[in-house]
């Protein structure tokens, strides 16, 4: 009961409240009488309680004779409840927002912490794109929102490039036109984690590294200079790639199976 009462308090459940639904939705219909001695809750309180739960559309009522009977309402009716109430607000919020002053955008660069926050901040990038999106995601990122979002681009834009990492070699993905990185163990040795890189109508970028689902943070910025050189990082992996593909067995005939050779940069004849 513990975990269910947290999650209704998060969505504006006081603790009485959550606690009273829940004891009404496992034994069903019965007065305020009733659920006062299975709940807990004092009698002098389960009234106001119940009203404030009926007044939100989470229970309802029926007179059986000169008792009042109480009953919980489906949780696929409270769901479809706070989902319009939370849709509602956060439309009257972009209403009111909308009329004040946008200040403009410096050219700083901004730090992103958290996995949730830097996904949600991909997909904001990349819905708002008008030309052209680059784009370096590992599969394990690839969330099923930010792949839709990318298709639905792909076919928008057209100009839409995007190269994906696998540790598994699987690459499962609904992208149609994508770029097969393949060196990702050599990478991960190298860097110790995944990263997302984004460019955006060459405007914006935003590059996170993330070594797991509790560690992840980034950096998102519309200063020319990072955007440039993000925009040449992604560009140049798809050279190198494409490079690969069409030369094939010679590459690895010069520089080995897994292309060690090519790694040592330093080594210019």
């Amino acid at each position: 009961m513990d975990k269910v009462i947290r999650i209704l308090k998060s969505f504006n459940f006081n603790e009485s409240e959550a606690k009273a639904y829940i004891t009404l939705f496992q034994h069903g219909p019965c007065s305020g009488y009733e659920l006062s001695k299975m709940s807990g809750i004092s009698r002098s309180k389960i009234y106001n309680i119940l009203e404030s739960l009926f007044q939100k559309g989470y229970v309802s009522n029926t007179q059986d004779g000169k008792v009042l009977l109480y009953r919980a309402e489906p949780i696929e009716h409270i769901s479809r409840l706070i989902k319009t109430s939370v849709e509602d607000g956060l439309d009257m919020l972009q209403e009111s927002m909308s009329n004040f002053e946008k200040t403009i955008d410096s050219e700083q660069i901004w730090n992103i912490k958290g996995y949730e926050n830097i996904i949600n901040k991909c997909i904001d990038l990349i819905e708002s794109s008008k030309k052209e999106i680059l784009i370096q995601v590992w599969s394990d990122d690839l969330t099923d929102r930010l792949e839709e979002i990318i298709v639905k681009k792909q076919k928008e834009l057209g100009r839409v490039l995007v190269i994906i990492y696998d540790s598994e070699d699987n690459y499962n993905t609904k992208i149609e036109k994508f770029y097969k990185h393949g060196f990702e163990k050599n990478k991960i040795a190298d860097t110790g984690s995944r990263w997302i890189t984004i460019t955006i109508d060459s405007e914006e970028m935003l590059h996170a590294s993330i070594k797991n689902y509790n560690v992840a943070k980034g950096i998102y910025t519309k200063n020319k200079g990072m955007v440039f050189f993000a925009n040449e990082y992604v560009k140049h992996d798809a050279y190198c790639l494409r490079l690969i593909d069409a030369l094939g067995d010679k590459v690895k005939d010069v520089f080995g199976e897994n292309m060690e050779g090519i790694r040592d940069v330093f080594a210019i004849n």
